[in-house]
């Protein structure tokens, strides 16, 4: 039986950017010593996210899509509590597994395996259970990831992370993923890999998907939103938001363009 899982309630997201722009070596060394006097600079405001309401059950897969800065990876970040929303209430129920692109949850001085055994303890799962379970992990994960379970990750490559981040994850048994472009790591086999669990999952778990790829909107996810300029400015089926959203990038006009602002 479904249940609510998330619901977002008039999500507002406001970060202050510094307003003092220099021309020439000379003026950024005087803004130096400016800022150094206490000489106050101006911030600019900016809403990356105004009013965005929605709720998502538990075997729900919503996929979000919109240009780059639409407030997209913000909304992940709000939902997996990374950060705080200015205004506006999150609640999101049960286990959360998040797979940012800009953000695995480990730490680089430690080892590969006590990343794996924080990260497991952290989702509830610990002791001999977690220690057993490291092996299928990087049996998963692949790419040579199992030579360095006795090297700090910070040893290991982006692509390398993504990918033990992805094993760890789905290890875990998570009730809800939070996904942000990061399926683009690994090779071929490795994506396939993540594919077929996803597709498992499908009506059991739910999932956020951020993307710019039609097809995983299409494959994986049950309901769609396009975001732009921090506002939800469609939502429906993937299909009919697919359709829509290539169209724009297709073939965009002043008239639909003047709709997104």
């Amino acid at each position: 039986m479904s249940e609510l899982i998330v619901q977002a309630t008039d999500i507002w997201k406001q970060f202050r950017i510094p307003h003092e722009k220099k021309h020439t070596i000379f003026e950024e060394a005087a803004g130096l010593v400016g800022l150094a006097k206490g000489r106050r600079i101006g911030f600019e405001e900016f809403w990356a996210l105004k009013g965005v309401s929605f709720d998502l059950q538990s075997r729900d897969s919503l996929g979000i899509v919109g240009a780059n800065g639409s407030g997209k990876t913000t909304l992940l970040k709000i939902l997996a509590g990374i950060t705080p929303p200015t205004r506006g209430s999150v609640q999101v129920r049960g286990k959360i597994a998040t797979i940012l692109q800009l953000g695995v949850a480990f730490h680089p001085e430690l080892t590969v395996k006590e990343d794996i055994l924080l990260y497991s303890s952290v989702m509830g799962i610990q002791g001999r259970e977690a220690r057993r379970r490291i092996t299928d992990i990087l049996e998963f994960a692949g790419g040579g990831t199992d030579k360095f379970i006795d090297a700090k990750l910070k040893f290991m490559s982006t692509g390398m992370q993504m990918r033990l981040a992805y094993a760890v994850a789905i290890s875990t048994d998570p009730d809800i993923f939070f996904l942000d472009e990061s399926l683009a790591v690994g090779d071929l086999e490795f994506q396939h890999k993540c594919f077929d669990t996803f597709e498992s999952y499908k009506g059991k778990k739910a999932m956020i998907l951020v993307t710019h790829d039609m097809e995983m909107l299409t494959r994986f996810c049950n309901k769609a939103m396009w975001f732009s300029h921090g506002k939800i400015f469609a939502e429906g089926q993937p299909n009919e938001i697919a359709t829509k959203y290539k169209e724009f990038m297709e073939h965009p006009n002043e008239g639909f363009r003047s709709t997104l602002l």
